[in-house]
């Protein structure tokens, strides 16, 4: 039995259906027929031959159903998942290859009005395994709608069935310089709703070899294989959008998170990345017993730069001094800006000796930057310096600690006559 509105949500139209089902009604008569004619119910049939020649239509009916239906089987269960749209037409045409008497078959896709062949197999009869050969040679030939037989079905969406392409004016070769030449011809559209997508040509070399069945089969299964075009498309380009959108949040969450860590004018880290990381370091440092120091970086009279020259001014100095700092960093160490005119320098495995060398080098590299226009005023800085305490019996610093005592000896770096270095004791 088939259900005409079953197979229509399917995507099976109700005249590919109905067809299926007319088909299945004939092979019942001739079954009728032939169990008639077994129980001498047809006594003037009832010979040899009549038993045998029904017997053998009706085998051949049912041999055909069978590799049809398992055609359309093995099309419905094709996975599209991860492939290609060149390997689901491949897979397709193997698919025919292997249930239907045809020896080529091929695909021509309609692309900017113009059909291009995707894909085409043939098999090799010298084979006795039937082994698949792709063709060669055909994949860059084009068809203009309506030229020829596969453009006028393009063109038309109408079915054409040539029963002998010698005699067919509307025949037009493929490939000229094959020996191959199609006796038989049916080229069928492949649609999806009202879109043409291209043309499936299925080719025998005898003439008069495909019958009404064919192309009623033909008809259903270029239908369905337009679906699967389809649904690999919306597939492929939904996997597309997915990764253009995740690639455009990854860009986003990078800025998000490049913005919360970093200061926006100067670049460097900012506070909250400094605290987060050095919280990290200064652990690492109690539990390894290396040293650590904290140097806290100050623009002597930034105040005044801003008020004579400008806040544009200001901050051009704002960013000089960042990247100095930046220079005489190592990348195991930290450097960021707390606010203002403020900037701190974490050092890894440095005691006081080596972070007031860093100290007066930072010093040196800050009076050598460039003031402007003919060096309209000088940049200076002070600097606090806050060191690893060399006795172990004392409490383990915590971040706010190795702060507050960097910012007590700039405190005092100011007090003593700016642009110097002091060291908390």
């Amino acid at each position: 039995r088939f259900n005409c509105d079953g197979l229509a949500q399917l995507g099976i139209s109700t005249n590919d259906a109905e067809a299926v089902r007319n088909k299945c009604l004939q092979q019942l008569d001739v079954y009728i027929e032939l169990s008639e004619i077994i129980s001498g119910t047809k006594a003037e049939f009832c010979n040899h031959g009549a038993i045998t020649k029904a017997a053998l239509e009706l085998k051949d009916r049912l041999v055909d159903s069978i590799d049809s239906l398992s055609s359309i089987r093995a099309l419905t269960d094709l996975n599209i998942r991860n492939k290609s749209e060149d390997e689901i037409l491949n897979d397709a045409l193997k698919i025919l290859m292997d249930h239907q008497e045809m020896q080529r078959c091929s695909i021509f896709l309609n692309k900017d009005s113009f059909l291009v062949n995707a894909s085409g197999l043939s098999w090799d009869e010298h084979f006795t395994d039937k082994s698949y050969k792709e063709r060669t040679g055909i994949s860059t030939h084009t068809f203009s709608l309506g030229e020829g037989i596969i453009g006028m079905v393009a063109e038309t969406g109408e079915l054409k069935h040539s029963p002998n392409c010698a005699e067919d004016p509307l025949f037009k070769t493929i490939d000229n310089n094959s020996d191959y030449v199609p006796g038989s011809l049916i080229c069928v559209p492949v649609v999806f709703q009202d879109s043409i997508l291209g043309v499936l040509n299925v080719s025998h070399s005898k003439p008069n070899v495909f019958t009404d069945w064919h192309e009623r089969f033909l008809m259903l299964f270029a239908n369905m294989l337009g679906q699967l075009i389809i649904f690999n498309r919306i597939i492929r380009d939904m996997d597309f959008e997915i990764i253009q959108r995740t690639g455009e949040l990854q860009v986003a969450l990078a800025r998000a998170e490049s913005l919360s860590t970093r200061d926006e004018l100067t670049g460097i880290h900012n506070r909250r990345y400094f605290i987060s990381h050095f919280n990290k370091l200064i652990k690492q440092c109690d539990r390894y017993a290396y040293k650590v120091a904290v140097l806290m970086i100050d623009i002597d009279d930034f105040k005044k730069i801003n008020d004579t020259y400008g806040h544009l001014e200001g901050d051009r100095t704002l960013i000089k001094v960042a990247e100095t700092l930046s220079q005489c960093a190592r990348d195991a160490d930290l450097v960021a800006r707390l606010g203002g005119e403020e900037f701190i320098f974490a050092l890894q495995h440095a005691d006081c000796k080596k972070a007031e060398q860093v100290a007066t080098r930072v010093l040196e590299k800050i009076r050598q930057l460039d003031c402007g226009e003919k060096d309209k005023y000088r940049i200076t800085a002070s600097i606090g310096i806050s060191c690893y305490s060399e006795s172990f019996d004392m409490p383990r610093k915590t971040s706010e600690v190795w702060i507050q005592e960097a910012d007590k000896a700039l405190y005092k770096a100011k007090h003593a006559g700016k642009d110097r270095i002091a060291i908390h004791r």
